[in-house]
């Protein structure tokens, strides 16, 4: 509109003078016109720059966006003044215990083909949150996959729960129940990642079967790799049982190995694993309590949270003061009021320590000890209001004292475990 004003008007003027003072008004506004233009194509060109810039920043913006994982939760709750001595039942207040999950835009999923889908058992096993959770992947025919998924909150035994068959259309995963229209599930190397919207409920507070689950065990049929490298990886036959739980991931995976006994499934080594970003195993070595501070130092360096190296340090002697814990919340009985400093007896620290319960002492022949044989012997050397000292010793078959190999200290109020060697 400015631009035609301005031309109306110098032609009324070119055709009323053509003094030389014209002309030089002619030019005048002819450089005016100019610099209008110039100015007003910039101007949208700017405009137009600052919303793509725009768009692109939202775009960008939807993976940040997502609610926290279990880890990173974790590790807010850690940073805010929790450490590895604190009570292990500690459990994040209402604000943080939103459910733990990571969330990705059902959008951006990959284009899938059949050799996608690895077929297997993948978990969630996080004390922390007192979460445990489980997916099974099976193949229901050569076009068709099931998904049984269950996931339990610690005391509350609230539960949850998704199972449907599903299928990939296109590239896409597609579940045939129209109530899962909207879950997403993704594959992506040993993990398996479901996510859905808010208003969707499968399962009760804090239990909803959402989050990144992590490959355990895989079928018979199943060519993935993974596994078979985890394993080759601490020089372990596949063939032997094992428990795989990735303790921590903040793009480096923390994977804790533990190989049974091929008769009585006990765990006879436990080895720590680093998977790095770029998909390499490293071996840390056996989970030794002569190692527990070498191996803490190691694992500071990857930035992981301090439960989550306590945890895979001491996962045995966490997991049965759990179940004590569980135990007796399930039996209606909160004995940390009533008997104040003393809420682990002397026979259940002993547990924590061996997994032997009802006992404050247990001897076991050791075929491997000197002279053709030996005798282990755990015994409670000490016991105070606040902590039991449980002695770990061999001694030969005349009943002679060969060598202390550890004496453990129990917290009776946290269950945490110290040894001897740790500083």
């Amino acid at each position: 509109m400015i631009k035609s004003k301005i031309s109306k008007v110098f032609l009324l003027r070119l055709m009323s003078n053509t003094s030389f003072r014209a002309l030089r008004i002619c030019v005048a506004l002819l450089t005016l016109l100019l610099m209008i233009s110039c100015s007003t194509h910039t101007e949208v060109q700017n405009a137009k720059d600052n919303s793509i810039k725009s768009t692109d920043d939202v775009r960008n913006s939807k993976s940040v966006m997502a609610l926290p994982s279990e880890e990173q939760r974790v590790k807010q709750v850690d940073n805010d003044g929790k450490n590895e001595d604190s009570s292990l039942l500690s459990v994040p207040d209402s604000a943080a215990q939103k459910n733990p999950t990571l969330i990705e835009n059902a959008s951006t999923t990959s284009e899938y083909k059949a050799e996608s889908i690895i077929l297997g058992r993948y978990s969630i096993d996080n004390p922390h949150v007192q979460k445990y959770a489980e997916a099974i992947i099976t193949q229901v025919d050569s076009k068709t996959y099931n998904i049984d998924l269950n996931t339990v909150i610690g005391e509350s035994r609230n539960k949850g729960k998704l199972s449907g068959k599903f299928i990939i259309d296109s590239g896409v995963i597609k579940f045939l129940d129209s109530k899962y229209a909207d879950v997403s599930l993704k594959f992506n190397d040993n993990k398996l990642i479901v996510s859905y919207p808010d208003k969707y409920k499968f399962g009760e507070p804090y239990a909803e079967p959402l989050g990144t689950y992590y490959l355990t065990e895989t079928s018979s049929t199943s060519t993935d790799g993974f596994l078979d490298n985890l394993f080759k990886s601490i020089k372990s036959d596949k063939q032997l049982e094992h428990n795989v739980k990735v303790i921590a991931d903040n793009g480096t995976q923390l994977i804790l190995v533990e190989t049974l006994g091929a008769d009585d499934k006990t765990i006879i080594k436990s080895d720590l694993v680093i998977y790095d970003k770029q998909k390499n195993f490293n071996h840390l070595g056996a989970t030794l309590p002569e190692r527990w501070d070498q191996l803490k130092e190691q694992l500071k360096t990857y930035d992981f949270w301090n439960d989550a190296i306590n945890y895979a340090l001491k996962n045995q002697y966490i997991n049965r003061y759990f179940s004590i814990y569980l135990e007796s919340s399930d039996a209606g009985n909160k004995r940390t009021a009533a008997r104040g400093n003393n809420w682990l007896t002397d026979q259940e620290c002993f547990y924590v320590v061996t997994g032997i319960a009802g006992k404050t002492k247990y001897e076991i022949n050791n075929p491997e000890g000197r002279d053709g044989g030996s005798i282990l012997i755990y015994e409670i050397e000490k016991s105070t209001k606040e902590a039991v000292v449980v002695h770990a010793y061999e001694e030969s078959i005349e009943g002679q004292s060969l060598k202390t190999l550890d004496r453990f200290k129990v917290d009776r109020i946290t269950g945490n475990v110290k040894s001897q060697y740790e500083k």
